[in-house]
């Protein structure tokens, strides 16, 4: 029995960041053929994000099928979420061998790049307390490094202003909330050597 309730799919709302996926992800938990897709999936890790990251990347690798035209990253206008169960389910049958084998040999290495708008308030403060001219990273887990090169990006947090230099072509846009916000006055953390470790690591200039 799988979940694909959890996580960040579980809700449909204005906030989620992809309703194509919560609601996805309210369907299949209640498809037992599509659920026998997954059945030999490693339990350890995300199992939903298997079989959505399999299904997304055979319409970027250019499958014909009706499910491309609610995907924001193969059609310039998506239609509405709320139509997609049919698509997904015809989709995920007819190229059931291809998924199957894709969430047994593939695994779950997410790079996601806003997260990084925690870390510049974390290790400015960390600079300032030790008093120290630059840091040293070592990031476990670091999939394809993206997160290992967060001094390389821009950010704008609202309403304390922008970091780092607005020609990065990465610019992260956070919303600080609270009564007490992040000190981002001293800039960007100065980084002497960084290094990235993963038992499974991403090539990022690997097409595939």
């Amino acid at each position: 029995r799988f979940d694909f309730h959890a996580g960040i799919y579980g809700e449909t709302n204005s906030k989620n960041s992809s309703p194509l996926y919560a609601r996805l992800s309210q369907y299949v938990s209640t498809d037992r053929d599509i659920l026998q897709l997954v059945l030999n999936a490693d339990r350890a890790t995300q199992v939903s994000n298997l079989l959505f990251g399999a299904v997304h990347y055979l319409l970027l690798r250019g499958e014909d099928h009706p499910l491309r035209t609610f995907y924001a990253s193969v059609t310039a206008h998506p239609q509405a979420p709320e139509g997609a169960t049919s698509a997904f389910r015809d989709f995920c049958l007819q190229y059931s061998e291809e998924i199957q084998t894709l969430v047994i040999t593939r695994k779950v290495q997410t790079n996601e790049v806003q997260r990084c708008t925690a870390l510049l308030p974390a290790f400015s403060l960390v600079q300032q307390r030790i008093g120290q001219a630059s840091l040293s990273l070592l990031e476990i887990g670091s999939s394809a490094g993206l997160h290992v090169l967060w001094d390389k990006y821009g950010y704008h947090y609202e309403p304390s202003g922008h970091v780092a230099s607005a020609d990065s072509p990465v610019q992260l846009h956070c919303s600080l909330i609270g009564e007490k916000l992040p000190d981002i006055s001293h800039g960007m953390p100065t980084i002497e050597s960084r290094i990235g470790i993963d038992i499974n690591p991403i090539d990022v200039e690997n097409p595939d």
